[in-house]
């Protein structure tokens, strides 16, 4: 039994029962809050660039969704980083600055979140009690469908506020999380210097745009991310539509104004929303309101969708979350929209193009690792003049712009990164805004700098890469192929989990991006890295369909 057929039996409970939110508001229990009620940009779980200033690189990891097969695939990068050693022997997983994930993804990024490298070891190393190994092999989709359709749940759904989401999210924490919430997460990014800031992201269904797990993002919410169980996070990054409902984040703004203080103002998004103030006209006619330049209309987005965080209507109180792969199923798009600054506009772009803010300013490298488990369903709807069932289509429909989009959005990265890295056509001076650029703080602490400044702080170029971890890397077709039908689902065979755990290594030894962006200070051992496919594809099924499947069997340990 795949997601789809699950979903399929879900969806028919979608008419029935209550629902409910899972955060709480900034001040719902002051005591334990380190800000008590007014607004703290130092409070929360954010991102910290300062915690690696001596660096010159900034390294970004990314996990896309799809059940188990990207589970696996994540968990099997995160173990071929840690292997991958520079000469001073330091693993090149301890550079990884921020891991931004969605759906399957998710679960392996959440569990890193909380465990750190602990989190990886793995039967080879002696230990047989590593919850995120014993789930990956263990069969989900059974203990899921199991909890969501027995007579008691059914009866729960009917008669109180218990939710679909709500199977999945105790799953999630009956199997890996338990009861820890995000301040478990923020202790271990604070605690552990090589700890990445990781990103969960989520769809918000009613304002049709990404939701990542950040106190920056909880700000807008007035609410407080530490108070939030993880397992709820990792289900609202995963709970795919249809199978499960989505999950509700109540907006406390509108009860929030006498705790946004004169911090909020003068530090918080306030601050760089002032710049799109003039996009906003008070009459029908916008007389006088400047036209936004075409290239600023997603930035102007990003601002009115902010504002009406900040400021909900009185129909606009509680978000709904779904899959975070519905927006963009490569984690990437919450890191080009970086929110460490609170007062800056979100951005990347803003904060590496020359000049740079200071946490910034050694900067010289960026390297993106986008893991991809994207997967490509076996023909067979092609063959007969009947239309396909009302589940395959169902399934087709859901899954198509969903792949179709991951290519979209990995030619924005490249689109992003060569944006950074490209020189002023003026040999080093920032960008001259316009009347119809905005004049949003952040511009004007960082890009409105005078030249003097500029020669006072000279700058280095950014150097960018991006390593992909694709199942198009593979040349093979067979091969190739087997990997693309693995079947989104909870529950995988052993031989397919341990083949995409092995993946990374062979794509990572490949790479020549990787092999150029850290040159000879890293070294390959070629025992743990080997340089061609034959251990990841001589045992693949090569049967006429290709697959090697999802058996729904539980693996033998």
């Amino acid at each position: 039994m795949d997601l789809h057929r699950v979903a399929a039996l879900l969806g028919l409970l979608a008419l029935f029962g209550c629902g409910h939110t899972t955060n709480e508001a900034l001040c719902a229990d002051a005591k334990s809050v380190a800000n008590a009620c007014g607004y703290n940009p130092d409070y929360g779980y954010r991102f910290d660039p300062t915690r690696h200033a001596d660096r010159d690189t900034l390294v970004v990891l990314t996990f896309s969704g799809g059940g188990t097969r990207a589970a696996a695939l994540a968990y099997g990068t995160l173990q071929a980083l840690n292997d991958l050693r520079d000469r001073s022997g330091a693993s090149v997983l301890d550079q990884v600055d921020i891991i931004s994930s969605v759906s399957g993804g998710s679960v392996t990024a959440g569990w890193y979140a909380l465990m750190g490298k602990a989190g990886l070891a793995s039967d080879a190393d002696g230990s047989k009690d590593n919850k995120l190994v014993n789930f990956i092999y263990g069969d989900g989709m059974g203990a899921i469908a199991w909890r969501a359709l027995n007579p008691v749940a059914l009866t729960r759904y009917a008669v109180t506020s218990y939710q679909r989401s709500d199977v999945l999210a105790n799953f999630f924490a009956d199997k890996l999380y338990g009861d820890n919430t995000y301040d478990a997460v923020k202790r271990k990014y604070e605690d552990d210097r090589n700890e990445p800031f990781v990103i969960l992201n989520a769809t918000d269904l009613g304002h049709e745009t990404r939701f990542p797990f950040t106190q920056n993002r909880f700000d807008l919410l007035c609410s407080d991310l530490s108070h939030l169980k993880l397992a709820y996070g990792v289900a609202a990054s995963a709970n795919f539509p249809i199978a499960f409902s989505p999950i509700g984040l109540k907006i406390y703004s509108l009860d929030c104004p006498a705790h946004r203080d004169e911090t909020w103002a003068r530090q918080g998004p306030p601050r760089w929303l002032e710049g799109y103030a003039q996009y906003e006209a008070h009459d029908p006619a916008g007389a006088g309101v400047p036209a936004p330049r075409s290239d600023g209309l997603a930035a102007l987005r990003a601002a009115r969708e902010t504002q009406d965080y900040i400021k909900p209507g009185p129909d606009d109180t509680v978000l709904h979350l779904i899959d975070g792969g519905v927006v963009d199923n490569l984690g990437v798009q919450s890191t080009l929209a970086l929110e460490d600054e609170a007062e800056c506009a979100p951005g990347l772009y803003q904060r590496l193009k020359t000049p740079r803010p200071k946490a910034y300013e050694k900067i010289r490298r960026i390297l993106y690792i986008v893991v991809n488990a994207r997967s490509r369903s076996p023909a067979g709807i092609d063959n007969t003049v009947s239309p396909p069932d009302l589940i395959t289509s169902t399934q087709r429909v859901i899954d198509t712009p969903i792949d179709n989009t991951i290519l979209g959005v990995q030619n924005y990265l490249t689109a992003e990164l060569q944006a950074i890295a490209t020189p002023p056509r003026d040999g080093g001076q920032p960008f001259v805004p316009d009347e119809h650029s905005p004049k949003s703080s952040c511009w004007t602490k960082f890009h409105y700098a005078s030249r003097q400044n500029l020669s006072e702080r000279p700058q280095p170029p950014i150097e960018a890469r991006i390593v992909t971890i694709d199942f198009e890397e593979i040349p093979d077709k067979p091969c190739r192929d087997s990997y693309w039908q693995i079947g989104t689902s909870w529950t995988l065979g052993k031989d397919d989990v341990d083949d995409l755990i092995k993946l990374p290594r062979v794509i990572l030894a490949r790479s020549s991006e990787l092999h150029q962006f850290y040159g000879k200070s890293v070294a390959l051992d070629a025992a743990k890295f080997p340089r061609d496919f034959a251990s990841v594809c001589a045992a693949r099924d090569r049967s006429a369909t290709g697959l090697s499947g999802v058996d729904g069997r539980r693996p033998a340990r």
